[in-house]
């Protein structure tokens, strides 16, 4: 996986990260957050993501990421919607995975 954005949450005092799979063909985009608070034991840290595709969209699972376009303003990747939307419109899902890891190497 790369992670195209990640921020640090002082509220959910976590890593919140949007990145990309291109090996799940279906579902490669990732919305995940990772613990970060200071003095946790290591067995008591937690990481969570949710992955998702063109056919999902809107109804992507996990309480955090109810809304796909607001989580990628959230993490910093707004940049990322217009291309999903598009890949929406022309059902080319390879397409929006390819420009997305293209412009992030790019930066």
């Amino acid at each position: 996986m790369k992670i195209i954005s990640k921020i640090s949450d002082p509220i959910e005092k976590a890593d919140l990260y949007f990145g990309i799979n291109p090996s799940d063909r279906r579902r490669p985009f990732v919305l995940g957050a990772n613990s970060n608070a200071q003095g946790v034991l290591s067995i008591a840290s937690w990481g969570a993501a949710s992955t998702f595709g063109l056919e999902n969209l809107n109804s992507i699972d996990g309480s955090m990421w109810k809304d796909w376009r607001a989580s990628l303003r959230h993490v910093g990747c707004d940049w990322v919607i217009p291309i999903i939307e598009k890949a929406e419109k022309t059902n080319n899902l390879d397409m929006a995975v390819a420009e997305i890891l293209q412009r992030a190497n790019q930066e």
